[in-house]
């Protein structure tokens, strides 16, 4: 699960980065579930070598 602690505004995108009040955008990466469950996998397989 993912969490955020900041509130969203969706007014807020990167192309009006620049806001007026002084609050600033959050940027979060989203990959696919197949891509976290592939990477997790590769890191299993490779153990702590």
């Amino acid at each position: 699960a993912r969490f955020l602690l900041s509130k969203v505004n969706p007014s807020i995108t990167h192309n009006s980065y620049q806001s007026q009040d002084g609050s600033a955008a959050v940027f979060t990466d989203d990959v696919s579930f197949q891509v976290f469950t592939d990477h997790l996998r590769k890191l299993v397989v490779q153990g702590n070598s």
